[in-house]
Protein backbone atom coordinates (compact mmCIF):
# COMPACT_ATOMS: atom_id res chain seq x y z
CA UNK A 1 0.00 0.00 0.00
CA UNK A 2 2.53 2.39 0.65
CA UNK A 3 4.00 1.74 -2.09
CA UNK A 4 1.41 2.51 -4.07
CA UNK A 5 0.79 5.41 -2.44
CA UNK A 6 4.32 6.52 -3.23
CA UNK A 7 4.18 6.15 -6.93
CA UNK A 8 0.30 7.81 -7.08
CA UNK A 9 2.06 10.61 -5.12
CA UNK A 10 5.12 10.75 -7.58
CA UNK A 11 2.63 11.23 -10.73
CA UNK A 12 0.92 14.07 -9.36
CA UNK A 13 4.29 15.65 -8.36
CA UNK A 14 5.26 14.94 -12.06
CA UNK A 15 2.07 16.22 -13.56
CA UNK A 16 1.95 19.44 -11.44
CA UNK A 17 5.66 19.96 -12.86
CA UNK A 18 4.82 19.38 -16.53
CA UNK A 19 1.73 21.87 -15.81
CA UNK A 20 3.64 24.40 -14.89
CA UNK A 21 5.30 24.43 -18.29
CA UNK A 22 2.11 23.89 -20.41
CA UNK A 23 -0.38 26.46 -18.67
CA UNK A 24 0.01 29.48 -20.78
CA UNK A 25 -1.57 31.78 -17.67
CA UNK A 26 0.51 30.25 -14.70
CA UNK A 27 1.05 32.69 -12.18
CA UNK A 28 4.44 31.66 -11.48
CA UNK A 29 2.38 30.63 -7.65
CA UNK A 30 4.26 28.01 -5.69
CA UNK A 31 1.70 26.84 -2.92
CA UNK A 32 2.82 26.81 0.53
CA UNK A 33 1.59 24.39 3.08
CA UNK A 34 -0.03 25.36 5.54
CA UNK A 35 1.26 24.58 9.14
CA UNK A 36 -0.73 23.04 11.19
CA UNK A 37 -0.62 20.22 13.77
CA UNK A 38 -1.81 16.53 13.13
CA UNK A 39 -1.92 13.69 15.32
CA UNK A 40 -1.69 11.74 12.06
CA UNK A 41 2.13 10.01 11.10
CA UNK A 42 4.59 12.25 9.88
CA UNK A 43 3.89 10.59 6.18
CA UNK A 44 0.51 10.47 6.38
CA UNK A 45 -0.01 13.97 6.91
CA UNK A 46 2.45 15.06 4.64
CA UNK A 47 0.52 13.07 1.47
CA UNK A 48 -2.92 14.36 2.67
CA UNK A 49 -1.51 17.93 3.24
CA UNK A 50 0.17 17.58 -0.26
CA UNK A 51 -3.28 16.00 -1.85
CA UNK A 52 -4.87 18.81 0.08
CA UNK A 53 -3.02 21.29 -1.38
CA UNK A 54 -2.69 19.84 -4.63
CA UNK A 55 -6.78 20.14 -4.84
CA UNK A 56 -6.92 23.91 -3.05
CA UNK A 57 -4.41 24.62 -5.93
CA UNK A 58 -6.09 23.74 -8.90
CA UNK A 59 -9.16 25.03 -7.83
CA UNK A 60 -7.57 28.21 -6.81
CA UNK A 61 -6.07 28.06 -10.32
CA UNK A 62 -9.43 27.53 -12.31
CA UNK A 63 -11.48 30.28 -9.96
CA UNK A 64 -8.60 32.95 -10.83
CA UNK A 65 -8.62 32.15 -14.63
CA UNK A 66 -12.18 33.11 -14.11
CA UNK A 67 -11.85 36.10 -12.22
CA UNK A 68 -9.45 37.44 -14.52
CA UNK A 69 -11.37 36.65 -17.41
CA UNK A 70 -14.32 38.38 -15.42
CA UNK A 71 -12.20 41.18 -14.32
CA UNK A 72 -9.36 42.56 -16.57
CA UNK A 73 -8.14 45.20 -13.84
CA UNK A 74 -7.99 42.34 -11.11
CA UNK A 75 -5.31 40.90 -13.65
CA UNK A 76 -3.82 44.10 -13.43
CA UNK A 77 -3.18 44.05 -10.17
CA UNK A 78 -2.34 40.76 -9.80
CA UNK A 79 0.42 41.43 -12.42
CA UNK A 80 1.56 44.56 -10.47
CA UNK A 81 2.04 42.44 -7.56
CA UNK A 82 3.60 39.45 -9.02
CA UNK A 83 6.26 42.58 -10.18
CA UNK A 84 6.44 43.57 -6.84
CA UNK A 85 8.32 39.98 -6.44
CA UNK A 86 6.95 39.49 -2.96
CA UNK A 87 5.08 35.89 -1.61
CA UNK A 88 1.59 36.18 -1.53
CA UNK A 89 -0.89 34.45 0.73
CA UNK A 90 -3.84 33.70 0.02
CA UNK A 91 -5.58 32.88 3.31
CA UNK A 92 -9.01 31.12 1.17
CA UNK A 93 -6.82 28.45 -0.79
CA UNK A 94 -4.10 28.55 2.06
CA UNK A 95 -0.84 28.48 -0.32
CA UNK A 96 1.85 31.00 -0.82
CA UNK A 97 2.87 32.17 -4.61
CA UNK A 98 6.13 32.54 -5.31
CA UNK A 99 6.94 35.57 -8.23
CA UNK A 100 10.61 34.51 -9.07
CA UNK A 101 10.05 30.74 -9.46
CA UNK A 102 9.21 30.48 -13.21
CA UNK A 103 12.34 32.71 -14.06
CA UNK A 104 14.95 30.68 -11.78
CA UNK A 105 13.32 27.61 -13.95
CA UNK A 106 13.80 28.92 -17.14
CA UNK A 107 17.59 29.74 -15.99
CA UNK A 108 18.38 26.58 -14.81
CA UNK A 109 16.96 25.24 -18.18
CA UNK A 110 19.44 27.49 -19.51
CA UNK A 111 22.12 26.91 -17.92
CA UNK A 112 21.92 23.06 -19.02
CA UNK A 113 21.85 23.85 -22.50
CA UNK A 114 24.32 26.44 -21.94
CA UNK A 115 26.33 23.74 -20.73
CA UNK A 116 25.47 20.98 -23.05
CA UNK A 117 26.54 23.31 -25.85
CA UNK A 118 29.52 24.25 -24.45
CA UNK A 119 30.70 20.50 -23.45
CA UNK A 120 29.68 19.48 -27.61
CA UNK A 121 31.78 22.76 -28.64
CA UNK A 122 35.01 21.47 -26.48
CA UNK A 123 34.39 17.82 -28.17
CA UNK A 124 34.34 19.23 -31.27
CA UNK A 125 37.50 21.78 -30.32
CA UNK A 126 39.25 18.67 -29.04
CA UNK A 127 38.69 17.05 -32.42
CA UNK A 128 39.69 19.94 -34.59
CA UNK A 129 42.82 20.15 -32.38
CA UNK A 130 43.85 16.06 -32.50
CA UNK A 131 42.84 15.89 -36.46
CA UNK A 132 44.72 19.31 -37.52
CA UNK A 133 48.70 21.59 -36.58
CA UNK A 134 49.60 24.52 -36.60
CA UNK A 135 51.55 25.71 -39.34
CA UNK A 136 54.82 27.66 -38.63
CA UNK A 137 56.66 30.23 -41.17
CA UNK A 138 59.05 28.12 -42.86
CA UNK A 139 60.29 30.22 -45.21
CA UNK A 140 64.01 31.16 -45.09
CA UNK A 141 64.69 28.42 -42.89
CA UNK A 142 66.01 24.95 -44.26
CA UNK A 143 64.03 21.94 -45.42
CA UNK A 144 65.47 20.22 -42.28
CA UNK A 145 63.61 22.33 -40.03
CA UNK A 146 60.79 21.23 -41.62
CA UNK A 147 60.93 17.40 -41.91
CA UNK A 148 61.44 17.32 -38.42
CA UNK A 149 58.09 19.10 -37.53
CA UNK A 150 56.70 16.92 -40.10
CA UNK A 151 57.89 13.96 -37.92
CA UNK A 152 56.99 15.26 -34.90
CA UNK A 153 52.96 16.50 -36.21
CA UNK A 154 52.33 13.51 -38.35
CA UNK A 155 52.37 15.95 -41.74
CA UNK A 156 53.91 14.45 -44.86
CA UNK A 157 56.52 17.02 -46.02
CA UNK A 158 56.63 16.76 -50.26
CA UNK A 159 59.39 19.31 -50.63
CA UNK A 160 60.08 20.77 -54.50
CA UNK A 161 63.71 22.29 -55.45
CA UNK A 162 64.10 24.86 -57.70
CA UNK A 163 66.71 27.65 -58.33
CA UNK A 164 66.62 31.12 -56.01
CA UNK A 165 69.21 33.85 -56.24
CA UNK A 166 68.04 35.24 -52.91
CA UNK A 167 67.90 32.15 -50.59
CA UNK A 168 70.60 29.87 -49.36
CA UNK A 169 70.81 26.15 -50.51
CA UNK A 170 68.04 24.14 -48.97
CA UNK A 171 66.34 26.89 -47.16
CA UNK A 172 62.53 27.23 -48.05
CA UNK A 173 61.44 29.48 -50.40
CA UNK A 174 57.68 29.23 -50.39
CA UNK A 175 55.07 26.97 -48.95
CA UNK A 176 51.67 25.96 -50.15
CA UNK A 177 49.76 26.37 -46.19
CA UNK A 178 49.49 29.58 -44.94
CA UNK A 179 51.92 30.24 -41.78
CA UNK A 180 50.06 30.64 -39.01
CA UNK A 181 46.72 29.00 -39.48
CA UNK A 182 45.91 25.24 -38.62
CA UNK A 183 45.95 22.35 -41.34
CA UNK A 184 44.77 18.81 -41.37
CA UNK A 185 47.11 16.11 -40.91
CA UNK A 186 46.13 13.81 -43.70
CA UNK A 187 46.86 16.93 -46.16
CA UNK A 188 50.76 17.62 -47.54
CA UNK A 189 52.12 20.47 -46.56
CA UNK A 190 54.56 21.41 -49.80
CA UNK A 191 57.71 23.59 -49.67
CA UNK A 192 59.93 24.83 -52.27
CA UNK A 193 63.71 24.48 -51.62
CA UNK A 194 66.11 26.51 -52.96
CA UNK A 195 69.02 25.50 -55.01
CA UNK A 196 70.72 28.59 -54.85
CA UNK A 197 71.52 30.64 -57.90
CA UNK A 198 71.44 29.39 -61.43
CA UNK A 199 74.61 27.95 -62.08
CA UNK A 200 74.27 27.78 -66.13
CA UNK A 201 73.23 32.11 -65.69
CA UNK A 202 75.67 33.92 -68.09
CA UNK A 203 77.36 36.38 -65.97
CA UNK A 204 79.51 39.32 -67.71
CA UNK A 205 82.69 39.45 -65.75
CA UNK A 206 84.30 42.57 -65.16
CA UNK A 207 88.12 43.92 -66.05
CA UNK A 208 90.19 42.57 -63.18
CA UNK A 209 93.11 44.30 -63.81
CA UNK A 210 91.45 46.94 -62.94
CA UNK A 211 89.74 45.94 -59.85
CA UNK A 212 91.55 45.22 -56.01
CA UNK A 213 91.04 42.42 -54.50
CA UNK A 214 88.58 43.68 -52.01
CA UNK A 215 86.15 45.16 -55.44
CA UNK A 216 86.84 41.34 -56.82
CA UNK A 217 85.28 39.74 -53.63
CA UNK A 218 82.32 42.38 -53.60
CA UNK A 219 81.49 41.29 -57.36
CA UNK A 220 82.18 37.81 -55.94
CA UNK A 221 79.91 38.23 -53.42
CA UNK A 222 76.90 40.08 -55.17
CA UNK A 223 77.03 37.70 -58.00
CA UNK A 224 77.28 34.50 -55.64
CA UNK A 225 79.88 33.31 -58.34
CA UNK A 226 80.89 30.33 -55.74
CA UNK A 227 83.54 29.21 -58.02
CA UNK A 228 85.72 31.72 -58.40
CA UNK A 229 88.77 31.28 -55.98
CA UNK A 230 90.77 34.07 -54.58
CA UNK A 231 94.36 33.62 -54.07
CA UNK A 232 97.01 35.81 -52.91
CA UNK A 233 101.07 35.60 -52.89
CA UNK A 234 103.90 37.54 -52.69
CA UNK A 235 105.19 39.69 -55.96
CA UNK A 236 108.31 41.66 -56.30
CA UNK A 237 107.05 43.13 -58.92
CA UNK A 238 102.87 43.66 -58.51
CA UNK A 239 101.82 46.15 -56.50
CA UNK A 240 99.83 45.11 -53.11
CA UNK A 241 95.86 44.07 -53.92
CA UNK A 242 96.86 43.90 -57.61
CA UNK A 243 96.05 41.26 -60.03
CA UNK A 244 98.91 39.14 -61.26
CA UNK A 245 96.89 36.26 -63.03
CA UNK A 246 93.38 35.34 -63.79
CA UNK A 247 93.33 31.34 -64.64
CA UNK A 248 90.24 29.19 -66.16
CA UNK A 249 89.89 25.64 -65.31
CA UNK A 250 89.81 25.42 -69.83
CA UNK A 251 92.72 26.36 -71.67
CA UNK A 252 91.40 29.34 -74.84
CA UNK A 253 87.86 30.09 -72.46
CA UNK A 254 85.65 32.67 -74.09
CA UNK A 255 85.51 35.04 -71.40
CA UNK A 256 82.56 36.04 -72.86
CA UNK A 257 80.67 33.31 -71.98
CA UNK A 258 81.32 32.70 -68.83
CA UNK A 259 78.64 31.04 -66.26
CA UNK A 260 78.11 30.76 -62.82
CA UNK A 261 79.12 26.75 -63.13
CA UNK A 262 82.68 28.15 -64.60
CA UNK A 263 86.18 27.32 -62.39
CA UNK A 264 88.05 30.51 -62.12
CA UNK A 265 91.18 31.66 -60.27
CA UNK A 266 92.46 35.27 -59.72
CA UNK A 267 95.34 35.87 -58.23
CA UNK A 268 96.45 38.85 -56.63
CA UNK A 269 99.83 40.22 -55.02
CA UNK A 270 100.40 40.53 -51.08
CA UNK A 271 103.50 42.80 -52.68
CA UNK A 272 106.87 42.42 -51.22
CA UNK A 273 107.48 40.19 -48.46
CA UNK A 274 109.67 42.23 -45.44
CA UNK A 275 111.29 39.33 -43.35
CA UNK A 276 112.73 40.14 -39.80
CA UNK A 277 116.69 39.49 -39.96
CA UNK A 278 116.25 37.08 -36.84
CA UNK A 279 117.91 33.77 -37.53
CA UNK A 280 122.14 33.69 -36.81
CA UNK A 281 124.33 32.43 -39.25
CA UNK A 282 126.01 29.50 -39.01
CA UNK A 283 129.56 28.69 -39.72
CA UNK A 284 129.51 26.28 -42.72
CA UNK A 285 133.23 26.57 -43.44
CA UNK A 286 134.71 23.09 -44.19
CA UNK A 287 131.11 21.40 -43.38
CA UNK A 288 129.38 19.41 -45.75
CA UNK A 289 127.53 20.84 -47.99
CA UNK A 290 124.48 18.56 -46.55
CA UNK A 291 124.35 20.04 -43.67
CA UNK A 292 123.98 23.54 -45.34
CA UNK A 293 120.97 22.49 -47.80
CA UNK A 294 119.32 21.39 -44.52
CA UNK A 295 119.89 24.66 -43.17
CA UNK A 296 118.63 26.64 -46.07
CA UNK A 297 115.57 24.48 -45.94
CA UNK A 298 114.64 24.77 -42.88
CA UNK A 299 114.75 28.52 -42.85
CA UNK A 300 113.74 28.88 -46.47
CA UNK A 301 116.75 31.04 -47.41
CA UNK A 302 117.93 31.76 -50.95
CA UNK A 303 121.27 30.24 -51.54
CA UNK A 304 123.11 30.63 -54.58
CA UNK A 305 126.07 27.70 -55.00
CA UNK A 306 128.91 27.89 -56.90
CA UNK A 307 131.11 25.10 -57.49
CA UNK A 308 134.66 25.86 -57.66
CA UNK A 309 138.50 23.74 -58.73
CA UNK A 310 140.11 23.28 -54.81
CA UNK A 311 142.14 21.05 -53.25
CA UNK A 312 139.88 20.43 -50.59
CA UNK A 313 137.28 17.60 -50.05
CA UNK A 314 134.26 17.29 -53.26
CA UNK A 315 131.54 18.55 -51.59
CA UNK A 316 133.17 21.29 -48.59
CA UNK A 317 131.98 24.53 -48.27
CA UNK A 318 134.66 27.16 -48.86
CA UNK A 319 133.18 30.27 -48.35
CA UNK A 320 130.19 31.96 -47.36
CA UNK A 321 128.60 35.74 -48.65
CA UNK A 322 127.66 36.02 -44.65
CA UNK A 323 129.51 36.13 -41.68
CA UNK A 324 128.75 33.56 -38.91
CA UNK A 325 127.11 35.21 -36.22
CA UNK A 326 125.68 37.86 -38.40
CA UNK A 327 121.46 37.67 -38.44
CA UNK A 328 119.71 37.14 -41.58
CA UNK A 329 116.43 36.91 -42.66
CA UNK A 330 113.94 34.40 -44.10
CA UNK A 331 114.15 34.01 -47.45
CA UNK A 332 117.34 36.70 -47.51
CA UNK A 333 119.35 35.62 -50.38
CA UNK A 334 122.98 34.38 -49.84
CA UNK A 335 125.63 32.79 -51.52
CA UNK A 336 128.14 30.07 -51.19
CA UNK A 337 131.35 28.67 -52.68
CA UNK A 338 131.47 24.75 -52.74
CA UNK A 339 134.36 22.93 -53.52
CA UNK A 340 134.32 20.21 -56.67
CA UNK A 341 137.79 19.30 -55.35
CA UNK A 342 141.31 18.71 -57.23
CA UNK A 343 139.94 18.08 -61.20
CA UNK A 344 142.16 15.97 -63.81
CA UNK A 345 142.37 18.62 -66.51
CA UNK A 346 142.56 17.13 -70.28
CA UNK A 347 145.88 19.02 -71.66
CA UNK A 348 147.02 20.52 -75.00
CA UNK A 349 148.23 17.75 -76.71
CA UNK A 350 149.91 19.99 -79.69
CA UNK A 351 152.33 20.49 -76.97
CA UNK A 352 153.24 17.10 -76.89
CA UNK A 353 154.31 14.46 -79.63
CA UNK A 354 153.59 11.00 -80.14
CA UNK A 355 156.56 10.44 -77.79
CA UNK A 356 156.36 12.45 -75.01
CA UNK A 357 152.02 11.50 -74.90
CA UNK A 358 153.19 8.69 -72.83
CA UNK A 359 154.47 11.71 -69.73
CA UNK A 360 150.50 12.34 -69.19
CA UNK A 361 149.27 10.69 -66.18
CA UNK A 362 145.84 9.79 -64.68
CA UNK A 363 144.23 10.01 -68.26
CA UNK A 364 144.19 7.21 -70.88
CA UNK A 365 145.97 8.14 -74.18
CA UNK A 366 145.58 6.29 -77.73
CA UNK A 367 147.84 7.78 -80.34
CA UNK A 368 147.13 7.51 -83.84
CA UNK A 369 149.23 8.79 -87.06
CA UNK A 370 147.70 10.82 -90.01
CA UNK A 371 148.86 12.02 -93.34
CA UNK A 372 148.16 15.48 -94.11
CA UNK A 373 148.72 18.02 -96.83
CA UNK A 374 148.95 21.15 -94.64
CA UNK A 375 150.39 19.43 -90.89
CA UNK A 376 153.98 19.40 -91.20
CA UNK A 377 155.29 15.91 -89.90
CA UNK A 378 154.73 15.64 -86.11
CA UNK A 379 152.47 17.94 -85.79
CA UNK A 380 148.59 17.53 -83.69
CA UNK A 381 145.50 16.96 -86.71
CA UNK A 382 142.71 16.10 -83.33
CA UNK A 383 142.27 15.27 -80.25
CA UNK A 384 139.00 13.57 -79.10
CA UNK A 385 138.39 15.73 -75.83
CA UNK A 386 138.76 19.19 -75.77
CA UNK A 387 141.60 20.82 -74.00
CA UNK A 388 140.57 21.98 -70.43
CA UNK A 389 138.23 19.55 -69.74
CA UNK A 390 137.86 18.65 -66.45
CA UNK A 391 137.01 15.39 -64.32
CA UNK A 392 136.17 15.36 -61.17
CA UNK A 393 136.13 12.53 -58.51
CA UNK A 394 133.76 10.27 -59.28
CA UNK A 395 133.12 10.93 -62.96
CA UNK A 396 133.82 8.21 -65.62
CA UNK A 397 137.15 9.15 -67.25
CA UNK A 398 137.21 8.57 -70.95
CA UNK A 399 139.67 7.07 -73.78
CA UNK A 400 141.29 10.00 -75.53
CA UNK A 401 142.13 9.44 -78.89
CA UNK A 402 144.83 11.84 -80.17
CA UNK A 403 146.03 12.26 -83.94
CA UNK A 404 149.70 13.20 -84.98
CA UNK A 405 150.47 14.12 -88.73
CA UNK A 406 152.79 12.22 -90.71
CA UNK A 407 153.26 15.02 -92.70
CA UNK A 408 152.61 14.45 -96.96
CA UNK A 409 152.24 10.50 -98.05
CA UNK A 410 155.27 9.45 -99.86
CA UNK A 411 154.02 7.52 -103.14
CA UNK A 412 157.15 4.25 -103.05
CA UNK A 413 158.25 1.92 -105.97
CA UNK A 414 156.62 -0.88 -106.00
CA UNK A 415 158.17 -2.34 -109.09
CA UNK A 416 159.73 -5.61 -109.19
CA UNK A 417 157.07 -6.91 -106.58
CA UNK A 418 154.15 -8.59 -107.25
CA UNK A 419 150.43 -7.72 -108.15
CA UNK A 420 149.14 -9.60 -105.08
CA UNK A 421 150.44 -7.70 -102.22
CA UNK A 422 149.97 -4.24 -103.72
CA UNK A 423 146.14 -4.30 -101.97
CA UNK A 424 148.03 -4.81 -98.53
CA UNK A 425 150.67 -1.97 -99.26
CA UNK A 426 148.50 0.05 -100.15
CA UNK A 427 146.11 -0.46 -96.98
CA UNK A 428 149.43 -0.52 -94.57
CA UNK A 429 151.30 2.46 -96.23
CA UNK A 430 148.92 4.78 -96.70
CA UNK A 431 145.03 4.14 -96.32
CA UNK A 432 145.23 3.05 -92.41
CA UNK A 433 147.08 6.64 -92.29
CA UNK A 434 144.03 8.58 -93.22
CA UNK A 435 145.89 8.99 -97.25
CA UNK A 436 143.45 7.89 -99.99
CA UNK A 437 145.85 5.97 -102.60
CA UNK A 438 144.37 4.11 -104.93
CA UNK A 439 145.77 2.22 -107.97
CA UNK A 440 144.74 0.66 -111.11
CA UNK A 441 146.72 -2.44 -112.91
CA UNK A 442 147.14 -2.86 -116.64
CA UNK A 443 148.93 -6.07 -118.35
CA UNK A 444 152.20 -4.94 -120.53
CA UNK A 445 154.42 -7.24 -122.22
CA UNK A 446 157.44 -8.19 -120.52
CA UNK A 447 160.27 -10.29 -120.12
CA UNK A 448 159.45 -10.30 -116.02
CA UNK A 449 157.29 -13.28 -114.61
CA UNK A 450 154.16 -13.17 -115.04
CA UNK A 451 152.09 -11.11 -111.96
CA UNK A 452 155.61 -8.68 -111.24
CA UNK A 453 154.96 -4.85 -111.50
CA UNK A 454 157.13 -3.38 -114.06
CA UNK A 455 155.71 0.27 -114.85
CA UNK A 456 154.32 3.30 -112.53
CA UNK A 457 152.90 6.33 -113.88
CA UNK A 458 154.54 7.77 -110.85
CA UNK A 459 156.49 6.84 -107.75
CA UNK A 460 159.52 7.59 -105.01
CA UNK A 461 158.07 11.06 -105.02
CA UNK A 462 155.28 12.86 -102.63
CA UNK A 463 151.75 13.36 -103.32
CA UNK A 464 148.68 14.55 -101.69
CA UNK A 465 146.27 12.89 -99.79
CA UNK A 466 143.86 11.90 -102.45
CA UNK A 467 145.88 10.67 -105.40
CA UNK A 468 145.71 7.91 -108.04
CA UNK A 469 148.51 5.53 -110.13
CA UNK A 470 148.69 3.57 -112.43
CA UNK A 471 150.14 0.05 -112.28
CA UNK A 472 151.82 -2.23 -115.26
CA UNK A 473 151.88 -5.48 -114.79
CA UNK A 474 153.70 -8.40 -116.87
CA UNK A 475 152.12 -10.49 -118.62
CA UNK A 476 155.33 -12.44 -118.75
CA UNK A 477 155.45 -13.00 -122.91
CA UNK A 478 158.90 -11.67 -123.02
CA UNK A 479 160.68 -13.47 -120.26
CA UNK A 480 164.09 -14.27 -122.46
CA UNK A 481 163.97 -10.69 -123.37
CA UNK A 482 166.08 -8.30 -121.19
CA UNK A 483 163.18 -6.74 -119.01
CA UNK A 484 162.07 -3.03 -120.08
CA UNK A 485 162.98 -1.89 -116.66
CA UNK A 486 166.88 -3.32 -116.94
CA UNK A 487 167.03 -1.67 -120.27
CA UNK A 488 166.21 1.66 -119.30
CA UNK A 489 168.65 1.19 -116.20
CA UNK A 490 171.58 0.66 -118.56
CA UNK A 491 170.60 2.96 -120.84
CA UNK A 492 171.23 5.68 -118.00
CA UNK A 493 174.09 3.89 -116.79
CA UNK A 494 175.86 2.43 -119.06
CA UNK A 495 175.89 3.89 -122.79
CA UNK A 496 178.31 2.92 -124.65
CA UNK A 497 177.67 -0.80 -123.62
CA UNK A 498 174.26 -0.36 -125.21
CA UNK A 499 175.62 0.89 -128.28
CA UNK A 500 177.83 -2.11 -128.50
CA UNK A 501 175.49 -4.78 -128.16
CA UNK A 502 173.27 -3.51 -130.41
CA UNK A 503 176.14 -3.48 -133.11
CA UNK A 504 176.96 -7.12 -131.83
CA UNK A 505 173.12 -7.93 -132.52
CA UNK A 506 172.73 -6.25 -136.09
Amino acid sequence: MHQLRFVREGYCLMSDFLSNFTNDNYGNKQPRKKERHSDKSPLEETSTEERTNDSVELNGKENEQKSQLNNPTEKKDQHKTSASSQPIFDEDTQTITDPTYRKKQIRKKLLIAVSAIIVLMGCLFAYYQFSTVKVPDFVGKNVSEVREWGVDSGVKISPEQVYDFDEKINAVVKQNQTAGKRMKKKDKLIVQTSLGPDPKELIALPTFEEMTITQAQEWIESNKAENVTISEEYNDKVAAKKLIKQEFSQKDFDKKKYKREDQMILTYSKGKEVFEKNIAMPDFKKKDKGKLDEWVKANEIKATVKWVDSDEEKGKVLTQSVEPTVKVAKRECLSFTISKGKPIIVPDFSLYNKNTVEEITGLTVQVNEKFSDSVSFGGLLSQSVEAGKKYYEGEPLPTITVEYSVGQPYLRSYIGELEGDLAERFFNDYQSKGANITYTTYRTPSSEPKGTVVKMSLYNEFVSTDYHVSIGISDGSKASEVPKYQEDELDKELPETKDSLEDIAN
